[in-house]
C-alpha cells in the first residue's frame, strides 16, 4: 500500500481516495507537513478536497509555521485558497502561521491572491513580517515592476 504522501505527490486522486480509510491523515513526514500541507504546497486540488471532506485538520502546520493557506498561497493556485477559505476563514489561517498568507502572495508576485487577501483583512495594511516589513512596503518593494500592483488597496 503506498502511503498517503506519496499518492499526494502523484497526484493519484482514486488511490488516495480509497487509501485515506486505512492511514492517518495527520501522520507527518520530515517537515511536519501533513498529506494536506503537501497537497497544498503542490497545487493538488482534487487532493486537497477529497483529504479536507474525509476530516484532515485546517488548523495542521508543519515545523516551519506553514499552514495550508500559506502553502496554497507558495503553489499559487487561487482555487485552492478560496476551498480552504469556505472551511476556515482567512484572519483565523493567518493567526496560526509565521508567515502570513498575503506575505507569502505579495512575495511571489500573485496579485490575484494579494487582491483577494486584502479583501478578506480588514488590517492588511497593518500585517508585518516578522522583520517588520509591512504589506505597504512589500508591494512597492516586490510588485513595483507590475503595472497592475497599483490597483492593490492594502
Amino acid at each position: 500500500m503506498f502511503s498517503l504522501f506519496s499518492l499526494v505527490y502523484v497526484n493519484k486522486v482514486r488511490a488516495l481516495q480509497s487509501a485515506i480509510p486505512m492511514q492517518d491523515l495527520e501522520m507527518v513526514d520530515d517537515y511536519g507537513n501533513t498529506p494536506l500541507l503537501m497537497a497544498c504546497f503542490l497545487g493538488r486540488d482534487q487532493c486537497v478536497e477529497i483529504l479536507v471532506q474525509s476530516g484532515a485538520s485546517l488548523k495542521a502546520m508543519n515545523y516551519f509555521g506553514q499552514n495550508a493557506l500559506t502553502l496554497a498561497t507558495y503553489s499559487g493556485n487561487t482555487r485552492i485558497a478560496l476551498y480552504l477559505m469556505r472551511y476556515r476563514s482567512y484572519e483565523d489561517f493567518t493567526a496560526s502561521s509565521i508567515i502570513p498568507p498575503l506575505c507569502v502572495a505579495i512575495l511571489r508576485n500573485n496579485q490575484k491572491l494579494t487582491e483577494i487577501f486584502c479583501a478578506e483583512s480588514p488590517t492588511a495594511d497593518k500585517i508585518r513580517t516578522v522583520h517588520g516589513v509591512g504589506t505597504r512596503d512589500m508591494v512597492k518593494i516586490f510588485m513595483a515592476n507590475d503595472s497592475t500592483s497599483t490597483n492593490i488597496r492594502l
